[in-house]
């Protein structure tokens, strides 16, 4: 079996690094963006608007789902921030 190649790299492989490049994380600011799309009061937005005016805003990132739409919010509720979380998972196990 042959494989189409550029530069010595299989095209599948070369596919797969282009899209993993436009997948990159939320940054803080791109949080703050969703949650002043979703608005607040009886001024809000519904999930799927939000997410569609995010993407028109962000045309070069990856799309949000709306699950990711809902944690942010839900996130914001909580704790007031939409900083990053640390993880202390790995605490919790030494524990045991």
């Amino acid at each position: 079996m042959t494989y189409n190649t550029i530069e010595g790299f299989p095209i599948l492989a070369l596919v797969f690094v282009l899209q993993f490049r436009e997948m990159i994380y939320l940054t803080e600011m791109h949080k703050i963006t969703i949650l002043q799309m979703i608005g607040y009061g009886d001024r809000t937005r519904t999930q799927a608007k939000v997410v569609r005016l995010f993407q028109e805003k962000y045309p070069k990132l990856s799309p949000i789902s709306q699950g990711t739409e809902s944690k942010i919010k839900k996130q914001f509720r909580e704790c007031g921030h939409v900083r990053q979380l640390k993880k202390n998972h790995l605490n919790k196990l030494s524990d045991d």
